[in-house]
């Protein structure tokens, strides 16, 4: 994990080059690894093995200048070789004849060396590069053309100059490849298939940092989709002699947060641990993951402007619940579209009371909130409820009245949407995006709309007209949609557009929920109508197009 910025808030994605950065622990395992290839047999290759973000680049880097610290001059000797750089701009092509030829002159071979490597390439490879170093392409390829009729021989003369350089060097030479996880797999696999020519040679360690699941995805690219697990192993276990898994469950992620965030907020031990409980059930211990947790953690803090604004009872609460409610935006992105929608304390409320997946369709269905999951997601948000109750809101409500705590929730759900990550901005604020509605047809009367918002404005007047009586008739009966309050902010009134004034009398209605929330609000209109006896025909269009089509078709008498 990258180094902490002691004169800021937030942490950098950059992996740590020294102990003092070190904020995951892993030194340890840094110097167990060094002491293993300081004292093993050769040759030997080891993996580096975890998903993106992880702390492989930061291990290697340790590792590095854990072997380069070795007094004895006939010692260790490291080359490094990154291919990241390759897998960008379609570069792949130039990442065996790079590799090959970091890997020859950073041993401090010639061009005589690289002139072999034509022997057994890929012809592109060898048009890739200008090799710079007194021989030039046309003359590799020649010496391809020649040396192509015997490639084993060729590989074998390539084997034994690079066995001859690592013996001149008098040391142990440690080859660090990293982010072979970031190329194609297929790319990936090729390069460890060049790699496995040297990876016998004696005195010689490959230290690789690359996923597995990497690597059978490659194997099964370039050699059949049905290739068996079994045999994806053996190509991986031909390779790699010792695995080395990340040891991401052994991260302690309570002196993570600790060392991250206490010393720039206002939790205390006890809510340091709330947190990291939290954390490590609901996001796991991925080091970047908790690195984008904490800079929007600080992002939203200066933003909200909370800390200095909050009693001092109530800051650590405010760390504590904003640092959790990030964390569902992260991992439980619908979960926290339902609780960042909620428009009242009394609705976040009910939200957090619920106990199984029913429930959760009972409630969406009641604020016609556009969503339709699964058994299985509605489950997952359930999972993520209990665990908020039981590690979060549970301790933290031992210590505040519970409803200081839901105070606290609501306004800090009302900023936190700026750090979701989506496509759109409809998504980061919980809804889909707005279905385009050209003009509306109510019964013959065709209207022209710019918006859907614009689209149930128009209807409710058409509908209502200044019927003053059915207007507060159906307000009475539909709180959630229509009110005479200006200042009105629970249910849909987010936002709201003024539907009728009269006198003294104004009425006005919401409308900020998602497209299909507001088709329900027509439908409760128009059956409110029909029991009046009222029959209307409402349609909403996109050009020709029917989108909906409320009650239907009038008969003709």
């Amino acid at each position: 994990m990258g180094k902490e910025n002691t004169k800021g808030m937030g942490i950098t994605d950059m992996p740590c080059t020294s102990e003092e950065e070190d904020l995951l622990e892993i030194s340890k395992y840094v110097k167990g690894l060094g002491k293993f290839i300081r004292e093993c047999k050769t040759p030997m290759s080891i993996a580096i093995q975890g998903d993106w973000g992880t702390g492989k680049t930061s291990t290697l880097n340790l590792l590095k200048k854990n072997l380069e610290a070795d007094k004895d001059t006939n010692g260790i000797k490291c080359v490094f070789f990154n291919t990241w750089q390759y897998s960008q701009f379609n570069m792949e092509d130039s990442l065996y004849v790079s590799f090959v030829h970091n890997l020859v002159k950073q041993c401090g071979g010639n061009d005589e060396i690289l002139k072999t490597v034509a022997g057994f390439g890929k012809l592109a490879f060898f048009k890739a590069i200008d090799w710079k170093f007194g021989t030039n392409a046309s003359e590799i390829l020649d010496g391809f053309e020649k040396a192509k009729k015997d490639q084993m021989e060729s590989v074998s003369k390539l084997q034994e100059d690079f066995a001859e350089l690592v013996k001149k060097t008098g040391k142990r030479l440690v080859i660090f490849i990293d982010d072979l996880d970031r190329l194609n797999p297929e790319v990936a696999v090729e390069l460890l298939e060049i790699i496995k020519l040297f990876v016998n040679v004696e005195n010689s360690i490959f230290v690789l940092a690359i996923d597995y699941e990497v690597v059978v995805k490659g194997v099964r690219k370039k050699y059949g989709e049905n290739l068996s697990e079994e045999k994806c192993r053996n190509f991986f276990d031909k390779i790699i002699q010792l695995p080395f898994k990340m040891p991401v469950e052994r991260y302690n992620l309570t002196e993570l947060v600790r060392k991250a965030v206490q010393e720039q907020t206002h939790m205390t031990d006890e809510g340091v641990n709330i947190v990291a409980e939290f954390i490590s059930d609901v996001m796991g211990t991925n080091p970047r993951t908790f690195k984008r947790l904490v800079n929007a953690f600080f992002l939203i803090n200066s933003v909200n402007e909370i800390g200095e604004e909050a009693e001092s009872k109530t800051k650590e609460i405010n760390d504590v619940l904003m640092f959790c409610s990030l964390c569902i935006q992260m991992c439980l992105p619908k979960l926290y579209e339902l609780m960042v929608t909620a428009s009242t304390k009394k609705q976040l409320k009910e939200l957090l009371e619920v106990k199984a997946a029913e429930e959760i369709r009972a409630y969406i269905t009641k604020y016609f909130i556009d969503m339709e999951e699964t058994d299985k997601e509605f489950n997952e948000i359930i999972k993520g409820i209990r665990l908020f109750h039981e590690e979060v809101l549970n301790p933290v409500s031992e210590k505040f009245k519970e409803e200081v705590v839901l105070e606290a929730l609501f306004g800090l759900l009302a900023v936190t949407s700026i750090t979701m990550v989506s496509a759109d901005t409809a998504a980061n604020s919980g809804r889909k995006s707005a279905t385009k509605i050209t003009h509306i047809r109510i019964n013959e009367k065709e209207i022209a709309v710019a918006s859907a918002n614009a689209a149930i404005v128009e209807t409710f007047r058409s509908l209502l007209g200044k019927n003053m009586s059915y207007m507060e008739e159906f307000m009475l009966q539909n709180p959630a949609f229509l009110t005479n309050e200006e200042t009105k902010k629970d249910s849909m009134f987010r936002q709201h557009k003024l539907l009728l004034r009269d006198g003294d009398t104004t009425i006005y209605l919401g409308v900020s929920s998602g497209t299909e929330a507001k088709i329900k609000q027509v439908a409760k209109l128009c059956q409110f109508l029909k029991d009046k006896g009222q029959i209307n025909q409402v349609k909403w269009l996109n050009g020709e197009d029917e989108l909906f089509c409320f009650l239907p078709e009038i008969e003709n008498n």
